[in-house]
């Protein structure tokens, strides 16, 4: 093989190598928007004045903080909200 051959088929590994990058990085982007969509809505039935859709809110919480996807920060925002959703306004501070 010549040089402009070698040259063409290292062009054509590079390219098809960010072509995977890229695609790789749009999963993971669009798998942490859904992720933070479902945490969203978690928050928001968590702070429900239905008890029931207040429970399911913060089991949803629990599990979806749990993905490999959330990182160490966002890990501390869910688990501060759980830790001040089940302080009881009620019981002086203490956790029901």
């Amino acid at each position: 093989m010549d040089v402009q051959a070698w040259v063409t088929v290292i062009v054509g590994v590079v390219g098809f190598g960010g072509v995977i990058v890229t695609l790789w990085q749009k999963d993971r982007a669009d798998r942490r928007a859904e992720l933070w969509r479902r945490l969203t809505w978690a928050f928001e039935q968590a702070v429900s004045m239905n008890s029931a859709a207040s429970a399911l809110g913060l089991s949803a919480i629990d599990i979806v903080s749990r993905s490999a996807l959330v990182s160490r920060e966002e890990k501390k925002i869910a688990s501060a909200f759980l830790d001040a959703a089940l302080v009881s306004p009620r019981s002086g501070g203490d956790f029901e």
